[in-house]
């Protein structure tokens, strides 16, 4: 079993849009498929499941909560687990942990317990920090999944911490803009602390760490997110941060700068693992069929017109579902 997590250092360049359409996509390759919402804002969640659902799902009143922070709340309160977590039979081969606005509750007792590691409370402290994990591999176990993808929250925080430290790879949304690439550089910064004193609070007591993720965050590659541009205009602020990413991608995965002289342009780069296009005039169609824009047709409302988008649509993703399968030791049927 894989656990691949989607870091988005920026928030709104598109990992939830990305991690839902991959999910679909590899169950429609034949990979049981479990996508884990840990995104306080519960966009991936929301992309699925209806408002009567979503009652259902986040009850009022301290009720028992069939989401991710539920199955989380047992590790951070103490209790060592419980039951296997819930998970929402949303697609064939496809399963959803649902996400959860109280996820955002879990940032505090998160970064509590990374402190208690770092500064020599073993124990308690190791088992909350690596409790995301054992959820994960027992929300897939439940599942049948064979791959997991992580739809994590905007910000690098204690709760996206957890969720890198967990997974066995990363993979990095990114838009050709300064902002996502200068939160590219903060992320892989915040990543290179986070490895050293996950390492050295390991190191220092081996018995509590044992049996807990390595922590290696391993970059698998990036994503450029393609938006609508004009065509009639050069965008020079745009070029010029596509042709800087494959380096900041670089040193934010720890290879630093050595090596080949980098591509022309980010999607030449051999860490780029796909560029899929921004098919906004379809998306509406999309989020009102709660499908897939490479699902869409006739009776969902895309003309003769749009086909020709949805099968380009349907390539890409596919493409880059084996790109990342191929880098990530995904195995497909």
């Amino acid at each position: 079993m894989k656990i691949a997590a989607f870091a988005d250092g920026a928030g709104g360049v598109g990992a939830t849009h990305l991690v839902y359409h991959l999910g679909w996509m590899y169950s429609e390759l034949g990979v049981v498929t479990l996508l884990a919402d840990l995104d306080p804002r519960a966009a991936l969640t929301c992309r699925f499941l209806d408002d009567r659902r979503l009652e259902e799902l986040w009850p009022e009143g301290g009720a028992p909560r069939k989401t991710a922070f539920g199955a989380l709340r047992l590790y951070l309160d103490g209790a060592g687990g419980g039951a296997a977590p819930h998970v929402e039979d949303v697609g064939p081969g496809l399963g959803l942990l649902a996400g959860d606005p109280l996820l955002a509750g879990a940032e505090d007792a998160l970064a509590r317990q990374w402190r208690g590691c770092i500064e020599g409370r073993p124990g308690a402290a190791f088992r909350a920090v690596s409790a995301l994990r054992r959820v994960l591999r027992a929300a897939a176990e439940a599942s049948g999944a064979s791959l997991v993808l992580v739809d994590t929250g905007p910000y690098p925080g204690a709760l996206d911490r957890a969720v890198l430290l967990s997974a066995d790879g990363i993979v990095f949304p990114l838009a050709a803009d300064i902002r996502s690439l200068h939160a590219l550089e903060a992320l892989g910064a915040a990543m290179a602390r986070w490895r050293r004193e996950w390492r050295d609070a390991r190191e220092r007591h081996p018995a509590a760490g044992a049996g807990g993720p390595e922590g290696a965050m391993r970059a698998l590659g990036y994503v450029v997110m393609r938006r609508a541009v004009r065509l009639d205009r050069f965008d020079y602020a745009r070029e010029r941060c596509m042709n800087r990413l494959p380096a900041a991608y670089r040193r934010a995965a720890g290879e630093g700068d050595a090596g080949a002289a980098p591509p022309a342009a980010a999607e030449d780069s051999d860490r780029c693992l796909g560029a899929p296009g921004p098919y906004g005039i379809l998306m509406p169609l999309a989020e009102e069929a709660r499908k897939p824009l490479f699902r869409l047709k006739a009776a969902d409302g895309a003309r003769a017109g749009h086909m020709r988008a949805v099968q380009d649509c349907w390539l890409e993703y596919r493409a880059l579902a084996r790109a990342l399968a191929a880098r990530g030791g995904i195995a497909l049927p």
